[in-house]
């Protein structure tokens, strides 16, 4: 893996995955499938290693599933389809951590979180005894029935917080740091 650094049991299973494709070979269509869902597993442990190695990944992936869960029903989307939507919505790199081992956004899927989603926004309210609130606005449904306003309050430890949330908080003082992660 390049430059990440492995756990020892992650690194033996990796191994392992490895040695078993390879072994496969081209042999029967059976071998075939099983040979493409061992590929598709070491991808994930190796995407999902570096994500584990990129602490940011995974509070991003932390914020996006939150949205995710309230977002799927308004657009009649599998969550996994509007996780990978609201991803590329977000400006997430198509080779990124959170985005590299996942299958492309479905357009149709796109389409309809753009149509339906309007603001999100996250903020970390930081007190001075380390405590922390991450609040999340979702605005949704711009349609004449007007716009709905979905917001999530989640106490979350110092260790929980992103790392350039602590800093700012270290360095400026600033108790709230806000960020507009749509459009």
């Amino acid at each position: 893996m390049s430059g990440a650094r492995e756990e020892p049991a992650l690194r033996d299973l990796r191994d392992q995955l490895e040695q078993a494709v390879r072994s496969l070979g081209d042999r029967t269509v059976a071998d075939t499938v099983t040979r493409m869902a061992l590929e598709a597993a070491l991808c994930a442990l190796v995407h999902g290693s570096q994500a584990l190695a990129d602490p940011e990944a995974i509070h991003r992936a932390a914020v996006y599933g939150l949205a995710t869960e309230q977002l799927a029903p308004a657009v009649r989307a599998p969550e996994a389809a509007v996780f990978r939507a609201l991803l590329e919505l977000c400006g997430e790199p198509p080779d990124g951590v959170l985005t590299a081992a996942a299958p492309a956004a479905d357009p149709a899927v796109v389409t309809a979180l753009r149509r339906t989603l309007v603001l999100l926004t996250v903020a970390y309210d930081v007190g001075e005894n380390r405590s922390v609130t991450r609040r999340m606005e979702i605005w949704s449904g711009a349609a004449p029935t007007g716009v709905n306003r979905k917001r999530i309050r989640q106490e979350i430890s110092w260790d929980e917080t992103p790392a350039g949330v602590r800093a700012h908080r270290l360095r400026e003082g600033a108790a709230t740091q806000s960020f507009q992660l749509y459009p």
